[in-house]
């Protein structure tokens, strides 16, 4: 069992049966810490794109790039295989993010390939703009993409289905 949280108190990590040492343990940490870095620096937008840059940098910096992109993009076309269309957007709450993840589903990764997707179409500063603008339960997450990007989210939903 591994679980992790970060707050203004530090990080916390429960490893119970895991050694200091184990893989699992280190790409935590590395997630965990993500969360403390960007959110000092830009602040929290909600789940979707909060655990999305943990699980992107998670992916690139604890793993072989291509194989971290690859991941998360088998994850995005698995999810969006079964999902209906604008799941994204349904995405976006957080009351949402959390129920599917909670059923097993790979939303974490789909956060993931999402804030993947826009660092390389629209860029760094565009990512840190949507952040700025945002706050954890900010049920305008949609909007505040659509007006830093200039697309729709489910031209953009599609868009990265073929990413």
């Amino acid at each position: 069992m591994f679980y992790g949280t970060v707050n203004p108190a530090g990080l916390h990590l429960i490893t119970h049966g895991l050694a200091w040492d184990d893989p699992i343990v280190f790409q935590g940490v590395l997630h965990e810490v993500v969360h403390f870095w960007w959110a000092d620096q830009v602040g929290e937008a909600p789940s979707l794109l909060n655990e999305g840059v943990a699980v992107y940098f998670e992916h690139i910096l604890g793993t072989d790039a291509v194989k971290g992109y690859g991941t998360l993009k088998n994850l995005w076309q698995e999810y969006a295989c079964k999902a209906k269309p604008g799941f994204l957007r349904r995405l976006c709450r957080n009351d949402v993010f959390w129920t599917e993840e909670a059923a097993g589903e790979p939303v974490y990764g789909i956060g993931g390939q999402l804030v993947s997707f826009l660092l390389d179409t629209y860029g760094l500063p565009n990512v840190k703009r949507i952040f700025l603008r945002s706050y954890f339960d900010d049920p305008h997450l949609p909007k505040h993409i659509e007006d830093v990007i200039g697309e729709p989210l489910d031209s953009i939903e599609k868009k990265i289905a073929n990413f």
